[in-house]
This record gives C-alpha cells, structure tokens and sequence, in this order.
C-alpha cells in the first residue's frame, strides 16, 4: 500500500493547483501509473472544463499502456453529465481496469454511483487511500470559497 500512498500524495499535490479556479467544484488531481513510472498527470484547472482524469489521460504519450495501468485520483470519478461528461464512463472506454480513490464525492448526483459503475465494468476498484488528507485538502477548498 506504500506505493499507493506515494501516487496519492502526488494526487493531492496536483490538486491544489487548481486552486482559486475550479469553484465551485473540488480540486482533484490524478495521476497515471505503469510498472512504477507516472504516465500521465493531470489536474481540474478551470471550473466547467475538463476533468483531472480526462487531463491526466490527455497527457498520456502511449494511450495503449492505459490498460495495463493504475489510475489514482483523490476523489470518486463523476458517473454523470454535467458541464462535462462522466469521468467513469472515459475510463471504462480506455479499459483501465484499476482505479485508486481517496474519498467519495459527496455530491448527490455521484455519491459512491462512480465507484459501482467502474466496478460494475469489471474495473478493481481501491477506495480510502490518504482518505482523512484529501478531505483536508477539500475542506481548504471550502473554507477558501464559503467565507
């Protein structure tokens, strides 16, 4: 699991770039792992475009290694349309078929239906990894913009 911390860690890192710019959405940050080497990172920067995953993707040289690596991301991949189409969905389309997330969303639309459907398409799913970190993270977010 040390290595799950390590890839986390960076997650939350990237998070934060998005900073001042995706609210009022969370900063996520995602990072893309093949044989121990990042692949792909990527971050939410602006509130209304891309996702940290469809970025971290988008970064990625080789698209075919997706299927054989590791996705970590610091919160649950959306399951829903809105401003953009859902995380979860993307990541089943590139057969990436293992996924680490810190924390749950809690938004009501997702809300644990990201996780189930990855699930549900056959994808290993790890939740809770640096779970009580990337809700401070979250909670910096909040307390920044809910003042």
């Amino acid at each position: 699991m040390s290595e799950f911390n390590q890839y986390m860690q960076r997650c939350l890192q990237l998070a934060l770039k998005g900073l001042g710019d995706v609210a009022p959405n969370p900063m996520v940050g995602c990072v893309i792992v093949h044989n121990n080497v990042i692949i792909g990172e990527g971050y939410h920067q602006k509130y209304g475009e891309a996702h940290a995953e469809v970025n971290a993707i988008a970064s990625v040289a080789n698209k075919s290694l997706l299927a054989e690596s590791t996705l970590y991301v610091n919160l649950e991949p959306c399951s829903h349309h809105g401003k953009t189409p859902p995380c979860s969905d993307l990541l089943i389309a590139y057969n990436i078929k293992r996924v680490v997330v810190a924390c749950l969303d809690t938004n009501p639309l997702v809300a644990g239906r990201g996780i189930e459907k990855l699930r549900n398409a056959g994808v290993e799913v790890f939740r809770g990894i640096l779970e009580k970190e990337a809700w401070g993270k979250q909670w910096v977010k909040k307390n920044v913009f809910n003042q």
